[in-house]
């Protein structure tokens, strides 16, 4: 691979029978665009743009990708341009009860208006015998396809990670267009692991920079008691400054601590409804 900084671009010739993974998920807020010039079996030739790549085709003989920094704010994905984003209509008064989606097992729980106001959008939904489980810790995927309904994210392409198939891939593939999340390697997502609090924070973080189409930044340094095992200050700092996601009563994040349905019903609706501007 070839790079020259002059030109803040890189070029790599690829003769593989499918597409070589990257990751831009870590490049700086003013990254991108991808263009991708490929030759399929036929010798028919593709220019593809966008930050994506695609699902793979019948044969590659020959991938020549251009990755180039441009000025455009990121991120600026293609599962976005079409988002009819359902926070806009999410209904963000104290008491939400539906006959249609209140579930049988959050009658008076702390969280019930949380989650009739989520289920009333759309953006959660339960289990199939009618419970929602709000003690149940939430995995990766289930957080994920979560905040890409909050979006209405539309993904362009759905084979993104080798572990991710059936009813959460659409949304799951979505979100990785869209920037919000990446796996744990280029390949594994980890879907059915259970998400951590400071996992959370960087989901939420992002979702909240594709709403009001900013990089937020934070100059605060939230003053919690675990503050060296966070890994991701910059996000957990942010989402506590935005009061969306906030610590124990005791001053600790917990930030490798797992969350349950209920708590992440809370912060996204405090997302949508408060970060996001919902009414």
């Amino acid at each position: 691979m070839n790079y020259d900084p002059n030109f803040s671009c890189f070029s790599s010739e690829l003769c593989y029978d499918k597409f070589t993974s990257f990751s831009l998920l870590q490049k700086p807020s003013y990254f991108v665009s991808t263009f991708i010039v490929t030759t399929d079996l036929f010798m028919k030739t593709y220019l593809i743009g966008g930050i994506y790549l695609p699902e793979k085709p019948l044969l590659l003989k020959c991938t020549f990708i251009f990755m180039c920094t441009f000025m455009i704010p990121w991120p600026l994905q293609p599962a976005i341009t079409e988002s009819n984003k359902l926070y806009e209509n999410l209904v963000c008064s104290s008491d939400i009860y539906s006959e249609s989606t209140t579930f049988t097992d959050i009658n008076n729980h702390w969280a019930e208006n949380y989650i009739n106001s989520l289920a009333e959008s759309k953006i959660v939904t339960g289990k199939p015998n009618g419970t929602f489980a709000p003690e149940d810790k939430i995995t990766r995927a289930q957080f994920t396809a979560i905040t890409s309904r909050l979006l209405n994210l539309k993904p362009v392409y759905t084979n993104y990670f080798q572990d991710v198939n059936g009813n959460l891939q659409y949304e799951i593939s979505a979100a990785y267009e869209a920037g919000i999340i990446r796996g744990i390697n280029p390949e594994i997502f980890a879907p059915h692991r259970a998400i951590t609090r400071e996992q959370m924070a960087v989901i939420l973080y992002r979702t909240y920079n594709i709403i009001h189409l900013t990089d937020y930044e934070t100059f605060i340094t939230a003053s919690y008691k675990d503050h060296r095992q966070i890994h991701f200050k910059k996000e957990v700092n942010a989402i506590y400054e935005l009061g969306i996601m906030t610590g124990t009563a005791e001053g600790s994040f917990r930030p490798k601590q797992t969350a349950t349905r209920a708590q992440a019903a809370k912060v996204v609706w405090g997302l949508g409804c408060d970060g996001g501007d919902g009414g």
